[in-house]
């Protein structure tokens, strides 16, 4: 035989059902907000590129407001913990490619060193698509990032 319950077992009953309930939309509204500004995700930002290959972090951004019709200027940073990277050369080893060719930036800015460095560069405007190329980074022979 079942016994009735009380009115204070009834309540509690409901009250833990609304705070699981309740919980289970808060994450899963926070979760769809995460994914919608992943700033990280190509396919959300077609600007903005990572690669974490070889112990350091590449993000490359599109920089569209200082492009013009003749220049095309992207920022490349570098991130570590383990590797040096005061002795790669951003002016030797960033290209951009363009149908099975490629040059090297006009002009470089560098800021930072040591773990953590960043170069503004330029390059000739060509139409897309086209390939920032970073070659022979810790280890890596060659990192293709398509825009």
């Amino acid at each position: 035989m079942i016994k009735k319950l009380s009115w204070e077992y009834k309540t509690l009953i409901i009250v833990i059902f609304l705070i699981v309930f309740i919980s289970l939309i808060s994450l899963a509204k926070e979760e769809r907000e995460i994914q919608k500004i992943n700033p990280l995700d190509t396919n959300l930002n077609k600007n903005s590129q990572f690669q974490e290959q070889g112990n350091v972090s590449v993000s490359i951004k599109f920089l569209s407001e200082k492009s013009s019709q003749d220049t095309l200027f992207f920022s490349v940073s570098l991130d570590t913990h383990s590797v040096d990277l005061d002795q790669f050369n951003f002016g030797k080893n960033v290209l951009l490619e363009y149908q099975n060719s490629s040059g090297k930036p006009r002009d470089i800015t560098l800021y930072g060193g040591g773990h953590h460095r960043q170069a503004e560069l330029s390059f000739p405007q060509v139409p897309p698509p086209y390939k920032i190329i970073i070659k022979d980074l810790a280890g890596i022979t060659r990192r293709e990032f398509e825009f």
